[in-house]
C-alpha cells in the first residue's frame, strides 16, 4: 500500500511538472518556441486520433460478425442433442 502511494505522487509530480513547462513554453518563452511547441502539440493529437481510427477499422475487419439469436438457438439444440451423430 505505501509503494502505490510513493508511486502515485510521483505520478503527480511528473504531472504538475509537465503542466508547468508545458504552460512555460506556450505562454512565456519566445515566439518561435511557442509557435513549435503547438506545432508538435497538433501533430501528436492528429496521431493520436489517426492511430485510435486505424485501431477501430482494424477491429471492426478482423471480429467475425456475431450470429444470429436462431443460428445460436440451433446451435444449442445441436450440441445438447444426445442423438447428434456430428458431435460423437
Amino acid at each position: 500500500m505505501n509503494r502505490d502511494r510513493v508511486i502515485g505522487f510521483i505520478f503527480m509530480l511528473v504531472g504538475a511538472l509537465l503542466i508547468t513547462l508545458y504552460s512555460f513554453l506556450l505562454f512565456i518563452a519566445s515566439k518561435e518556441i511557442q509557435f513549435t511547441v503547438i506545432k508538435y502539440t497538433v501533430y501528436l493529437f492528429i496521431l493520436l486520433i489517426s492511430f485510435i481510427l486505424i485501431y477501430l477499422g482494424y477491429t471492426l475487419i478482423t471480429i467475425p460478425p456475431p450470429i444470429h439469436p436462431n443460428e445460436l438457438r440451433d446451435l444449442l439444440k445441436n450440441v445438447n442433442n444426445p442423438q447428434n451423430k456430428e458431435y460423437e
